[in-house]
């Protein structure tokens, strides 16, 4: 049995390294044209799940599922998806995503019910530090190259700055300028994923007394790694948050008092963590000013923000029902919809509420909205906010839920679901600093 665990931890901790790993195979595409959200894939993670949860069915006497009240809003979800399948305009996409909802509602409860209990919690953020520093060093080489690397075993995308629907911009000089990927299929699922990574990396660096000099050197490595993906919004929630932890554990006294008296290390290391952050930014922008520059100013003309609020006013313009167009079905609905538009205007609406309340309807979003409202109620009173971790840990949990108001990445796409799901079973852990 001891064995069996250990293989257990190490399959686990692959599965955080390996959550930006995009290695999948098609088992359906809709038409020869092929589009992401109209069709059924098998991914290495989902191999990766299946396994951790034959290990938890083994072991399922000793770590029993946990359910909490806040999991009967989860499970109503699941009906009424459920049913909007009944409504769907492709029943084959319903039924697979319906399967794929399943799996991540198991992978939730495994994580709250075993892992977070049963495996060291610095451990597993050192498997997501380590899955960081991997993906920021493949963005770095492909800002360099300006192109894709060749690791489509590792799902890497084929990367060609002319090529149609990879993410590119002009910068201020006129220079196309590729933004980096990693091994997902968008600059900002590497964003998230190496946002998350910083935290990692900031609670490995406090709590598990790691050496400065191995924190300065990944710190400033990930930043970077986190900017040349150019998302302005993952840039932006970066310094929201750090301002805030900044504000409230060194400007505003109480607060100060609060949280210092019990995290003293933090005070030593956050003089440490802020020059690297200025400094890191600061040779960043300059080095890199022509690409910054052009980030920096937002049009309403540009690309990317016509096509949000296209989609916002093509899902906001029609007559919700009560249980949506079909679980999945966004894409389908709006081909049924809109069926003059180029093929690759064919995406999710930018936003994973609007994009949850097309597809389930006002009840699916009520219920998804109730889950996510008493789950937060009940990590803030059941930590009390007596601990630096537990606030900058609802920090990070606000920051993915406010990328869900300018991308879908987070509901539509593997990688995505994965750190959402995974966000989701942190709130619950009861046991995160005492299995340090």
């Amino acid at each position: 049995m001891r064995y069996l665990n250990k293989i257990e931890k190490y399959i686990f901790f692959t599965f955080l390294f390996a959550i930006p790993i995009h290695t999948r195979k098609i088992l359906w595409q809709k038409s020869w044209f092929f589009n992401e959200w109209e069709s059924i894939f098998l991914y290495g993670t989902d191999i990766l799940i299946v396994i951790l949860l034959i290990f938890w069915l083994i072991n399922g006497k000793k770590y029993p599922i946990l359910i909490d009240k806040y999991d009967y809003f989860l499970f109503l979800f699941a009906l009424i998806s459920f049913g909007s399948a009944y409504f769907a305009v492709d029943s084959k996409i319903a039924w697979y995503q319906l399967l794929k909802l399943a799996e991540f509602y198991l992978l939730y409860f495994y994580l709250k019910s075993c892992a977070l209990r049963k495996f060291p919690f610095i451990f597993s953020l050192t498997a997501v530090l380590a899955g960081g520093i991997f993906q920021a060093l493949i963005v770095f080489l492909q800002y360099l190259k300006q192109g894709s690397l060749g690791l489509k075993y590792l799902g890497e995308s084929l990367l060609l700055k002319d090529l149609q629907g990879v993410a590119v911009f002009i910068n201020s000089g006129g220079d196309k300028i590729l933004r980096g990927y990693g091994t997902t299929p968008h600059p900002n699922v590497v964003g998230a994923y190496i946002f998350l990574a910083i935290f990692a990396l900031y609670f490995i660096w406090i709590y598990g007394k790691k050496n400065n000099w191995f924190g300065v050197a990944a710190y400033s490595f990930l930043m970077a790694g986190l900017f040349l993906t150019f998302s302005r919004t993952l840039a932006a929630l970066f310094f929201l948050g750090f301002l805030i932890r900044f504000l409230v554990t060194n400007i505003i006294p109480r607060f100060r008092n609060k949280y210092l008296e019990k995290d003293r290390q933090y005070r030593k290391i956050f003089v440490l963590i802020f020059v690297v952050t200025v400094v890191t930014t600061s040779a960043f922008s300059y080095l890199l000013w022509p690409e910054v520059s052009s980030r920096i100013n937002i049009s309403g003309t540009e690309e990317a923000v016509q096509l949000r609020v296209f989609y916002a006013r093509q899902t906001l313009d029609r007559d919700f029902s009560w249980f949506g167009v079909g679980i999945g079905n966004h894409i389908p609905w709006l081909r049924q919809t809109l069926p003059a538009l180029p093929r690759n205007a064919y995406q999710p609406v930018h936003n994973i509420y609007l994009l949850i309340l097309n597809e389930t309807g006002i009840l699916g979003l009520m219920s998804f909205l109730l889950f996510m409202f008493f789950l937060i109620v009940d990590f803030v009173r059941r930590n009390m906010m007596s601990h630096l971790y537990h606030f900058s840990f609802l920090i990070l949990f606000a920051s993915f839920l406010l990328m869900g108001l300018t991308d879908h990445f987070l509901w539509s796409l593997q990688e995505g679901k994965l750190l959402l799901w995974v966000m989701i079973a942190l709130m619950t852990d009861k046991h995160t600093l005492d299995n340090i």
